[in-house]
């Protein structure tokens, strides 16, 4: 959704000459449940080294996709529309992110009726998997996922963006 990447593009961004803030009225906002996203520390992996990323970004971004194997190309479509709004024109200056494309992650629908497979255990691996290789904050392009999120939250050590209540937040 398009103010899901708005808050994703100030999340990535330190602001810019002739941006302040968040855009278009997102100011002060974060999901609800969430700790705040902070720039990443020196200690992080090589790949997420600011060295590695666009001009100005400050946290790696991890996309648990395949959840609806067509939802994070779209997702990822949103980021890059809102990257080119805020001033990117070249490949370098688009944000960098991580994507683990889980499509073995059985269906959130069966599992969460208790008439299939588990999803948590996947659930938790790719975020895992996203978190080991430098991810500072966790966005998973799927609805029904987060019927996890609070369990699986709990083992993270990086926010996982609640796109529900980062929602709720903007209409209230």
């Amino acid at each position: 959704p398009p103010r899901t990447t708005l808050f994703l593009y100030t999340a990535l961004f330190r602001s810019r000459a002739g941006h302040t803030g968040a855009p278009d009225g997102l100011q002060g906002r974060t999901p609800a449940n969430s700790r705040q996203v902070e720039p990443m520390d020196s200690h992080r992996i090589a790949s997420s080294s600011p060295r590695y990323l666009a001009p100005g970004q400050r946290n790696l971004l991890g996309i648990y996709g395949g959840v609806g194997p067509l939802s994070h190309t779209l997702f990822e479509q949103h980021l890059l529309a809102s990257s080119h709004r805020h001033g990117a024109r070249t490949d370098q200056e688009h944000p960098v992110w991580l994507l683990a494309s889980a499509s073995s992650t059985p269906n959130r629908m069966t599992s969460i009726a208790g008439t299939g497979e588990n999803a948590s255990g996947h659930l938790r691996h790719f975020a895992h998997l996203l978190e080991r290789a430098g991810a500072d904050v966790l966005f998973v392009v799927c609805n029904t996922a987060h019927a996890y999120h609070e369990a699986v939250q709990r083992e993270l050590g990086i926010p996982w963006v609640h796109l529900m209540d980062l929602t709720a937040d903007y209409l209230c």
